[in-house]
């Protein structure tokens, strides 16, 4: 049972980070399970919020669309605060790796 072993890489400081920085633009991607994990659970969340809001009706209020948007623009703003906080080093724009 490999994976239950306690390694070293588990313990680095790089470990805690959950996130890494793209290679080419802006913005960061996933580099562990934590990382993976919180993706895919803001993506449940903003699903199950759309699901509540506009499963059931035909046609929805134009006021659950504003209610949606908004939703959706804080559960952006905590997700993009959690990457950034689980990212190493500053997020900037970047034209692939330096020599």
């Amino acid at each position: 049972m490999g994976w239950m072993k306690n390694n070293d890489s588990q313990n680095s400081p790089a470990s805690k980070y959950w996130f890494r920085q793209k290679t080419y633009g802006y913005g960061v991607t996933p580099c562990s399970a934590k990382g993976w994990l919180a993706t895919l659970l803001f993506a449940v969340v903003v699903a199950g919020g759309g699901i509540y809001l506009f499963g059931g009706s035909e046609e929805p209020p134009a006021i659950h669309v504003v209610y949606f948007l908004t939703y959706v623009g804080v559960l952006v703003a905590v997700f993009f605060r959690l990457t950034k906080s689980k990212t190493e080093g500053e997020l900037a724009w970047r034209w692939g790796k330096k020599d």
